[in-house]
Formats: C-alpha cells, sequence, structure tokens
C-alpha cells in the first residue's frame, strides 16, 4: 500500500530503495502503540446527526484524529489530509504541519492510502521528499542476493529543503515464500518470533479467503527513527517497484514501539491486521499495483475490514487483541449516528454486524475493498438486505435479551452502549426522528397518547415484548385496557375498522438511514381524534340536501348542480351536474366525512347550438362545508375558465355560489325539487330510494 510514483521518478526511486542508508529527519515521539482510531463522542439525541469531529470520548482529541476528521461528507481525501497524516505516521515533510494533539492512534497504512490517492495533486517537490522518506523501507526481497549478500549501493536522491541524511541501520527482516518455504536469507533470532505470528496469521487469512496474497511475504524490525507509526504493510513488484503485478509485501514493525505493544497483548492483532492489508490490495488477483494505487478504495472498507479480520485472526490464532481495538469499537459503539463514508478502523462494529447477517463476513471482503465507490463497497459488504437494515440500528441497543438483532458482537468488543434519545408524545403531539444516510439513530420512546401512530423508513420498534420490524405507518393501541380499549364507538367515522395492534407505552425505536438517509414520525392521537366524533343530533345528524341555481335564472328553471346525503353533514354527499342538459351530465361524490373541504374538476364540451359558438368549460373548484354556523353553509372559492375560438375568460364560478356562502337544508332533496314539477330524472328517484323521503 505505497504511493504510485510518477514516470520521472520510477527509476529514481527504485535503485534509491535498495540502499540501506535512511533519511532520518527528528522523528516526533510516539506516546502508544494504539493503531485503531475513528470518530467518536456521545451519540446524538434522535432527531438530529452528527459527522466525524476530532473529538474521542473521555480524553483530548489526537493529531491523528484531527486529520481524520477532515474527510469529506462522500470519503473524500484531500492532498493536505495525506500529506498531515504521512507526516505524523512516516516523517515529517518540508512545508507541513500536522494537527496538534498526541501522538497515538498513529496508522501509518492510512496515511500511505491517502497519499496514493492524492498523489497526482502533489507537487514535484512533495513526491520527492515522500519517496526518500519511504527508500529505507525497501523490498527486503530486492535487497539481498540468492546468495544472501546485501546488493550493492545506487547513488542517493539529493532532496531540497531536506534534513542531511544519517546512516542508519538496515530494518531487519526474515523472508519467506507463500508455500512455506524459507527465505532467501537466514532468519534472526530477533525476527523469528514476529515471523511466526505472522506465518500464523497468513495462514488464517488465506484459509478464511480462499486465497493466497503474494508469493513473498517479510516481517521486518525497522530501526528507531526511520518511521513514526508502530507499524506498516507495504507491496511490491517482481523488480521492487509499483507498477506491475503485485510479489512481495512486507510487514513492518517499529522497534521503537515494539516493547509497548508487547506489554498490552497487542502484537497478535497488529500483525494480523498489516498481513490482512496484504491480501486487502490483491483482492483482484488481475490488477497491477499501478492500477490499485490509482483506484480509490473508500477508507472505512479499508481499515474497517483490517479491524475485523485482524480481531477475529487475534482471537483464533493469536492469543486475543489485547486493548487496542478497543479504541475502534468505542468509536463505533459511542457514535451509532456518524455516517459510515467518515469512519476508519472504527468501521469494525458494520463488519461485525455484517458478519453477523451473513454466514461469515469473509465472504464480502474482497468485494468491499474493490467497490467502485462508497456506496458499491457498502453495497457489497450489506448486500442492502433487509435482515441486515432490520439489525443495524437495533443492535446499538446492547440488549440480547430483546433478541440477537438488539445487540452487537464481535471480536474484543467492549461493554459500551451509546445513550438513546428521548421521545415523548402524549394526545396530539408529534415528534421527528432522523438518521443521516449510512448511519443509524436510536431513540426511547414513552407515550401517554390514546393511540400512537409510528411512519416511517427502516423503522424497528421494541416494547419488551413485541419485536416489530420495518414499520412504514401503522397505528397502535396504547390505551390502558389493551386493543379493545382503542375499539371506535358504533356510528363515528373509524366505526369500521379493525382492531388496532396494542404496544406497550415504553418501546425502543431503531432506525436504519440507508443512501437515502432515514426518518420517523411518531404521533399521539386521542380516541376521538383517532375514530372521528360522534355524530349529534344538530346540526350534523338527518338528512340534508343542497342546490346551486344559476344567478341569471334565479328558481324558475332546474338547478345547475344538486346534492344529496342521508348520513348527516360529514359524510359523502352524492352530487349532480348538469341534470337538464343531456350528454352534457355527470355525477360525483363529495367526499366530506374527514375533510371539510372538496375539490372538483370539471371539463365540459358544450357544441354550438344556433348562433351560440362551441364553447369549453374549464372548472377548478373547492366547496368547503362550514358547520358552526346557523345554517350550515358552502364556502366556494375556484375558478371557470370559458374558451370560445380564440378567446379566453377566467372569472368565478358565480352559478355555484361563489358570490355568498350557500346555505344547506335538512330536507330531502325531493323536498327541495318540488318546485320543479316537470323536472324528472333518475338521480332525483335514486335521492328519494336511498333516503325514504
Amino acid at each position: 500500500m505505497r504511493v504510485r510514483l510518477t514516470s520521472s521518478l520510477l527509476v529514481a526511486v527504485a535503485l534509491a530503495a535498495c540502499s540501506p542508508a535512511v533519511v532520518t529527519p527528528t522523528p516526533t515521539p510516539n506516546g502508544s502503540a494504539v493503531v485503531v482510531v475513528g470518530s467518536a463522542g456521545p451519540a446524538t439525541p434522535a432527531g438530529g446527526g452528527q459527522s466525524a469531529k476530532p473529538t474521542t470520548a473521555g480524553r483530548p482529541a489526537s493529531a491523528f484524529r484531527k486529520v481524520l476528521s477532515g474527510l469529506g461528507p462522500k470519503g473524500e481525501v484531500t492532498a493536505e489530509m495525506a500529506l498531515q497524516a504521512f507526516a505524523l505516521t512516516i516523517a515529517p515533510l518540508p512545508g507541513i504541519t500536522p494537527p496538534d494533539g498526541p501522538r497515538d492512534g498513529l496508522d501509518a497504512d492510512a496515511a500511505m492510502a491517502w497519499i496514493g490517492q492524492t498523489w497526482t495533486d502533489l507537487t514535484v517537490e512533495q513526491q520527492a521528499a515522500i519517496s526518500a522518506a519511504l527508500a529505507p523501507l525497501a523490498d527486503p526481497f530486492q535487497t539481498v542476493a540468492s546468495t544472501g549478500a546485501t546488493v550493492t549501493d545506487p547513488p542517493r536522491a539529493v532532496l531540497a529543503a531536506w534534513p542531511p541524511m544519517i546512516a542508519a541501520a538496515a530494518p531487519d527482516c526474515g523472508l519467506f515464500y507463500a508455500d512455506g518455504s524459507a527465505g532467501p536469507k537466514p532468519i534472526s533470532t530477533a525476527v523469528q518470533p514476529y515471523l511466526d505470528t505472522m506465518r500464523t496469521a497468513v495462514d488464517a487469512i488465506a484459509g478464511h479467503l480462499h486465497r493466497a496474497a503474494v508469493p513473498h511475504l517479510s516481517i521486518c524490525l525497522v530501526p528507531d527513527g526511520v518511521m513514526l507509526a508502530p507499524s506498516l504493510a507495504l507491496l511490491w513488484d517482481a523488480t521492487g517497484t509499483e507498477v506491475g503485478m503485485p510479489a512481495s509485501c512486507s510487514v513492518l514493525l517499529n522497534s521503537a514501539t515494539l516493547g509497548a505493544i508487547e506489554a498490552s497483548g497487542d502484537l497478535g492483532y497488529r500483525i494480523a491486521f498489516e498481513t490482512y492489508l496484504c491480501f486487502a490490495r490483491t483482492a483482484d488477483q488481475s490488477e497491477t499495483l499501478a492500477s490499485s494505487l490509482a483506484r480509490h478504495v473508500p477508507s472505512w472498507a479499508l481499515g474497517g475490514s483490517a479491524a475485523w479480520a485482524a480481531a477475529t485472526v487475534a482471537t483464533e490464532s493469536l492469543g486475543g487483541v489485547g486493548s487496542s481495538v478497543n479504541d475502534a469499537w468505542v468509536a463505533y459503539l459511542s457514535a451509532p449516528e456518524t455516517t459510515v463514508v467518515q469512519r476508519w478502523t472504527d468501521a469494525i462494529g458494520l463488519f461485525a454486524q455484517v458478519d453477523a447477517d451473513q454466514p461469515s463476513a469473509w465472504d464480502v471482503l474482497d468485494q468491499v475493498v474493490l467497490g467502485a465507490d462508497e456506496l458499491d463497497s457498502f453495497y457489497a459488504a450489506t448486500g442492502r438486505r433487509q435482515s441486515f437494515i432490520d439489525r443495524w440500528a437495533a443492535g446499538y441497543f446492547r440488549d440480547a435479551s430483546r433478541g440477537a438483532d438488539w445487540d452487537i458482537v464481535g471480536p474484543g468488543i467492549p461493554s459500551d452502549t451509546p445513550e438513546a434519545g428521548s421521545i415523548e408524545v402524549a394526545n396530539g403531539e408529534q415528534e421527528e426522528m432522523a438518521a443521516p444516510a449510512l448511519a443509524v439513530s436510536m431513540a426511547d420512546l414513552s407515550t401517554s397518547a390514546d393511540v400512537t401512530v409510528l411512519a416511517g423508513n427502516h423503522l424497528r420498534v421494541h416494547d419488551g415484548v413485541q419485536d416489530l420490524r420495518d414499520v412504514r405507518n401503522q397505528a397502535y393501541c396504547t390505551k390502558d385496557g389493551g386493543g379493545d380499549a382503542c375499539r371506535c364507538p358504533d356510528k363515528t367515522p373509524g366505526a369500521g375498522r379493525p382492531p388496532l395492534p396494542s404496544l406497550g407505552t415504553e418501546a425502543k425505536l431503531a432506525l436504519t438511514g440507508m443512501e437515502f438517509k432515514g426518518s420517523a414520525t411518531i404521533a399521539g392521537l386521542s380516541l376521538e381524534d383517532y375514530c372521528g366524533p360522534l355524530p349529534s343530533e344538530a346540526p350534523d345528524a338527518g338528512i340534508w340536501s343542497m342546490l346551486f341555481w344559476s344567478p341569471d335564472l334565479g328558481d324558475s328553471a332546474p338547478p345547475l348542480l344538486a346534492a344529496y346525503t342521508c348520513d348527516g353533514l360529514h359524510s359523502t354527499w352524492k352530487a349532480i351536474f348538469l341534470p337538464s342538459i343531456s350528454g352534457l351530465t355527470e355525477t360525483f361524490d363529495l367526499k366530506l366525512d374527514l375533510d371539510p373541504v372538496a375539490h372538483l374538476d370539471l371539463h365540459r364540451d358544450i357544441p354550438p347550438d344556433k348562433l351560440s359558438p362551441a364553447t369549453v368549460l374549464e372548472y377548478s373548484i373547492d366547496f368547503e362545508l362550514v358547520s358552526d354556523t346557523d345554517p350550515p353553509v358552502f364556502r366556494v372559492t375556484g375558478t371557470k375558465t370559458e374558451i370560445q375560438g380564440p378567446k379566453t375568460w377566467v372569472f368565478p364560478p358565480r352559478e355555484f355560489g361563489s358570490d355568498a356562502p350557500l346555505e344547506l337544508k335538512n330536507v330531502s332533496l325531493e323536498t327541495q325539487l318540488k318546485p320543479y314539477k316537470a323536472y324528472q330524472h333518475p338521480f332525483r328517484a335514486q335521492a328519494l330510494a336511498d333516503c325514504g323521503q
């Protein structure tokens, strides 16, 4: 996982890489052997979201964590970010000032990945400085001949504005082959224990992935001052450069930090972490190193898969994970609303949840690191399966008593649990809940409402008894007495609705935000609001009717529109338009049972009649029922458009009573039509039959 060199530097760096001499800037003290990094901090309450921030719960933000916080909203890496990471983890660079903060959590692999992604954005001077700093970390298979003798040193590159070169001992490397045979030179007693651990890690990872990494493998003890971070993995082609097919991978251990690593019990995890990266960069075994370095691998995909794979292998084969993986877990567990694309090794939890959902996360790791972009890698990891969506947010509650999905398990996981948000609703109240894209949100719900309506996308609910998945839009009875307590009274609009399912008044809400974010609405309704009002004797009971006359004709002609209902004001009215004109008549409903406003669109083509030209009529009308007046009225608003040839007029539809509110009468339509003895129409007979008057 090294930088992609420009053609003008390839030859010079390939030659310089063979030299045991080293450019040794004054190293910045490395206060810890911890490799894992990631966003952390207290969980944001439901309804809000957070991005990765340069904070770590309970301690000052490290310098490297501040660099990590520069990941863009889509996981973008800038050249400045890459240079700062390199200056923190490998060697200082001229003109680059890293952030202040503790020098713990230094991750050279992240720095090298970012340098590779932004190489063409760097200046020639920056590229040369980076190449010189990496020269001592050459492919050890190229620095020894078949007899084990050191190859003659080539000329060194000379860099401006760079500290004087200081001779230093070459890394002590143990070389071996993927088939298990010994390497081309003897292995020192100092290196042998680390080589044995790496062999175990190689065999374990190859067994899980069902493939080899590269034919040549090595582990090297790097002298103090050559690099700042505790460890690093580098890949090479057969000529010791980074152009052709991968042939060699070196795991480099910083001798200055080995004591702390071993004391913390992290050695197996760290060697497994670096060894996995030898495999990750060869996921496509037909891809050259030049192509691999040019391709963007999402930071979370590389760092998270390495942390999970290393912790798994260390737990299975290397005696445990020690303490360093704890930081990655804490960052994942404490910040559920941090989007995946702004994570690094703290994506370990995502892979653990994938592993719980899949037969094995090992089956998808290669596809994840080969993803074309952040979403492609995310889909490769999760399959966008509903089963994963259901468990992702729920797991953060860490409560296995509610079912396996409501906990997160994984190698080295601590007991940390994020603080859930709090949502309370009562009758007439509504609250919102949100999860950022590719992140989750969690909340404790307390409801005192008679009926609680839960609507959302990817919402899971647990009330201590029921586990409800993918709740989209459902009303629940949360009134004392259970489901029967929410049965709608007879004669109310909701009387015919099926019984409501019950829900406990205290529940856990787990909301997953996929690529389009997550949202949920929690509303409390009184039983009266849910069921609708009981019919009253006045003014809503009985039989009602309405007639609209043309103002120009008064009551000397049949109405242009007539309507009736037998079920009271707040109901569905049967209406007819132009009942007396053959060919233009239309019947329709005015639904006023739940909404006091009914909208009507009408279109009529009136043929020419004698001297009258053909006319097109367009109506767009709202009928608003106002039932708190005496008598009740309809307020009519809208427009009438009349078109005759090239002329168009738009005006209020006065024939429908737009000049003044229309009074309603609590009598049958038959009674209303008595002045029109000659007017007979099937609609009139229908009204008489329906209402029985």
